[in-house]
C-alpha cells in the first residue's frame, strides 16, 4: 500500500467501553480498507505452568471452525475461509508472549460489507468450535513438526537461550525463532518479543480440547481486550465495530488476572555450547532489557540500529569482519525486542564451525566499546535518517501494529504525532547514557549451537 503517514493525521482517540474493553482509533480519511486488531491479555505468558502451549494451539485451531449458535449455522474451516473470501477480507491469528491477537483486513469499504465482516469476526472470537475432530486430525501434524521430521536449524538453542536470559519468568519457558531476524531491527523495531512456546510431543499428547476450550473461555473476555482500528471511521462507527467484534463474549464477571513476576536482570555472565558443533554455527548473545514504555526507548532504538541494525556496515559488522576476514561467510544482527514486561537485547551471529569463538569475542568487544563510548554524531544522524525514512513509508497495515502497540503499552495518544520529533531530539550523550543504564556487557547470556540436519 502507499505510505499513509504524510496524508492523514496521526492523533489517536481512545476510550473504554462499559464491558472494560479499550478501543483505540486512528482515523484515516483516505483509507479504502478497514484494519482491525483485537488483542487479548492471553499470550503464552498466561498459559498454565503445567500446560504450556495452549495459547499457541488456540490461535492455530480457532480459525478451523465456529459452532452453531441460535440461527447462525456451524461453519467448518473450509466454509469459514470461503466466507472470508466472499467478504473480501483476510483474517489472521497470532500469539506472542504478551498477546493473543485476531487481525482482520476488510478491503471492501462499503458499510454493508464491513458490517458483515465485523459480525463474522464477532462469531470467530466468541464461538470457535475447538472440535475434537479438528484436534484428532491436527495433532499428528504438530507432533511431526516438533519431532523435527524436516531439517531443523539450530535445534534446542531457542529454549535454552530464553531460559538463560529470563530464568524462571514465564518468558523463559519459550524459545527464540531460529535465524538472525534481521528485520526485527527495522520492520519490528518496537513490537513483540521474538519468542514462542517450545512445544514438545509430550505437551501435545496431554493437550485435550476441553482444556483448550476452558482456557480460551476464561481468558477471552472484553475486559482483557483492546480493539485497535485504522480506517475511515468516526468515533461512533468505531464504537459499533468494537461492540460487534466483542459482542458474543460474556460482558460481565471479569476477575483480575494474577500478577506476573518482574523480569530480573542477570547477576552474572553465562555461556552454553550445545551439540552439534558443525556446519553453520548460531551464536545468541543477550540479556533482559526494558519494556516498550521505557522513557529511553528512542535512544535505545537508535543505538541498536547503529550497533547491529539492518544496514551495512554496523558496529558489529565491522568488528566481526575484522576478526574473521573477508574470506569467511558470516552474518550478524542485533536488536532490542520491546516486551510489555521487559524485552531483551539480542545479538545474533551466524558463522562457519570453528569461527564462533572469534566472532563471539569480536561482538562482545563491539558491544562493550559502544556502551563505553556511545555513537558519533555522524553515526546518529545516519541512524535517524534511516529510521525516519522507514517511518515515513509506513503503510496502513504497519500503522495498525503501531496503534496496537500504543494500546498494549498504554502510551500517549499523540505517540505517532510526536514520533519524528522525539527521534530527532535524541543526542549522542543520551544514547550513551541509555546504553550504560540498560546494557551490562559483562553479564550477558550466550548460547551456541550448530545446524541440525
Amino acid at each position: 500500500m502507499t505510505p499513509a503517514l504524510a496524508a492523514d493525521r496521526l492523533a489517536i482517540e481512545h476510550w473504554t467501553q462499559a464491558n472494560g474493553a479499550r478501543v483505540y482509533l486512528l482515523p484515516q480519511r483516505q483509507a479504502s480498507d478497514l484494519q482491525i486488531q483485537v488483542d487479548f491479555d492471553a499470550g503464552s505468558r498466561r498459559d498454565p505452568q503445567d500446560q504450556p502451549g495452549l495459547a499457541v494451539l488456540g490461535a492455530a485451531l480457532a480459525v478451523e471452525g465456529i459452532r452453531a449458535q441460535g440461527d447462525d449455522p456451524e461453519l467448518n474451516g473450509n466454509a469459514l475461509r470461503m466466507a472470508w473470501m466472499r467478504l473480501d477480507s483476510a483474517l489472521n491469528t497470532q500469539v506472542d508472549a504478551d498477546r493473543f491477537s485476531y487481525i482482520l483486513t476488510i478491503t471492501d469499504n462499503s458499510p454493508q460489507r464491513q458490517a458483515e465482516a465485523t459480525a463474522l469476526l464477532g462469531r470467530q472470537i466468541g464461538e470457535p468450535a475447538f472440535a475434537g475432530s479438528i484436534w484428532f486430525r491436527a495433532k499428528p501434524y504438530y507432533i511431526r513438526q516438533v519431532n523435527g521430521e524436516s531439517p531443523r536449524r539450530f535445534a534446542g538453542v531457542g529454549q535454552r537461550f530464553a531460559q538463560a536470559v529470563y530464568g524462571d519468568h514465564p518468558y523463559g519457558r519459550e524459545l527464540a525463532r531460529p535465524g538472525l531476524q534481521r528485520n526485527k531491527q527495522i520492520d519490528l523495531y518496537e513490537y513483540s518479543l521474538p519468542f514462542g512456546y517450545a512445544l514438545t510431543p509430550a505437551m501435545l499428547e496431554r493437550t485435550r480440547m476441553q482444556d483448550l476450550r476452558a482456557h480460551y473461555s476464561a481468558m477471552m473476555l472484553p475486559c482483557r481486550a483492546t480493539v485497535s482500528l485504522v480506517g475511515n471511521l468516526d468515533r461512533a462507527q468505531a464504537e459499533a465495530v468494537a461492540s460487534a467484534v466483542l459482542g458474543r463474549l460474556p460482558q460481565h464477571g471479569c476477575e483480575a488476572l494474577p500478577a506476573l513476576p518482574k523480569v530480573q536482570a542477570l547477576s552474572q555472565a553465562s555461556r552454553l555450547q550445545l551439540e552439534p558443533q558443525q556446519g553453520t554455527m548460531w551464536v545468541q548473545i543477550g540479556q533482559p532489557a526494558v519494556p516498550r514504555s521505557d522513557p529511553d526507548f528512542f535512544a535505545l532504538l537508535l543505538g541498536s540500529d547503529i550497533l547491529g541494525g539492518e544496514h551495512w556496515p554496523t558496529r558489529i559488522n565491522r568488528a566481526v569482519g575484522k576478526a574473521l576476514g573477508g574470506d569467511v561467510s558470516w552474518e550478524s544482527a542485533s536488536y532490542f525486542a520491546m516486551g510489555q514486561q521487559g524485552g531483551a537485547l539480542v545479538i545474533s551471529l551466524e558463522v562457519p564451525a570453528g569461527y564462533q569463538e572469534q566472532a563471539e569475542k569480536a561482538a562482545y568487544q563491539a558491544l562493550a566499546r559502544f556502551v563505553s563510548e556511545g555513537p558519533s554524531a555522524e553515526e546518529l544522524d545516519e541512524a535517524k535518517a534511516r529510521l525516519l525514512a522507514h517511518f515515513d513509508g509506513t503503510s496502513r497495515q504497519r500503522l495498525l501494529e503501531h496503534v496496537a502497540q500504543i494500546a498494549l503499552n498504554q502510551l500517549p495518544d499523540d505517540t505517532l504525532v510526536t514520533w519524528r520529533q522525539r527521534l530527532e531530539a535524541v543526542t549522542p550523550d543520551q544514547v550513551k547514557t541509555a546504553f550504560k543504564r540498560v546494557v551490562q556487557p559483562q553479564k550477558m547470556a550466550t548460547v551456541v549451537v550448530g545446524q541440525d540436519q
